[in-house]
């Protein structure tokens, strides 16, 4: 691998030329915003994912028994 400068140049596919200072600009103007567009989409799926769950919390009460022991009840809460 290795880089080189020039204007005339394939950009990831044969019909993506460029051929003059402008395109290329261009075309780095796409690529720019093709991965900032990629990265908002991971962080909108992490923000849904993290919605998605609700939160559970388990509490766990030792109460008498009538025998004179104590048992264990666990209580779910979800909010």
């Amino acid at each position: 691998m290795y880089f080189h400068g020039g204007t005339k140049e394939t950009i990831l596919f044969e019909f993506w030329n460029t051929s003059e200072i402008g395109g290329l600009i261009a075309s780095m103007l796409v690529i720019f915003l093709l991965a900032f567009v990629y990265e908002a989409l991971k962080f909108y799926r992490e923000h849904l994912y993290r919605h998605s769950f609700q939160t559970v919390q388990v509490d766990t009460v030792s109460v008498p028994a009538e025998n004179g022991g104590a048992t264990k009840e666990t209580h779910k809460t979800v909010q």
